[in-house]
């Protein structure tokens, strides 16, 4: 009897963090399926190869045109997930990972945003060249962001 009742305390007393787990992780786990293995699980990657996420991803959130190439950019566009899976995902991408370089005020990708540019989704021959270009306006508005200039670069 003594143990049963060890149990519930131990079951009352978890459940509730595990279920906030649950809801945090799910998000993560989406990351990590579709996007951490080149990104890196901490948002960190191989940046002369593979932009690195952390603590910058936010600034494409600075401009219209990096916040629209963001969301048509192929692999994310042919996602195997829902609008709705892929805002969060999206969110979690430029909020939590690229935490401190999202505007202040900047708004969180919504399914409906997200429906809208995943049905356009980039197809230039030249990403490095489109992803110049959006840099460009987002650097006006965002001077801290010049690290994302730093993919693409020669080694």
């Amino acid at each position: 009897m003594r143990w049963a009742w060890c149990g519930l305390i131990l079951a009352a007393l978890l459940l509730p963090r595990m279920a906030r787990c649950e809801a945090a992780s799910s998000v993560q786990s989406a990351y990590l399926l579709g996007c951490g293995g080149c990104h890196g699980i901490q948002g960190r990657s191989y940046a002369p190869r593979v932009p690195d996420l952390a603590g910058q991803a936010g600034y494409f959130l600075c401009s219209a045109d990096g916040r629209a190439y963001v969301g048509r950019l192929p692999n994310v566009a042919y996602a195997h997930l829902s609008a709705a899976r892929l805002a969060d995902v999206m969110n979690y991408v430029v909020f939590t990972l690229g935490a401190g370089s999202a505007p202040q005020g900047a708004a969180p990708f919504t399914a409906a945003e997200i429906a809208g540019l995943r049905a356009r989704p980039w197809a230039t021959p030249s990403l490095l060249e489109m992803r110049s270009h959006v840099l460009d306006g987002v650097l006006k508005t965002c001077p801290a962001a010049i690290g994302l200039r730093a993919y693409g670069a020669a080694p």
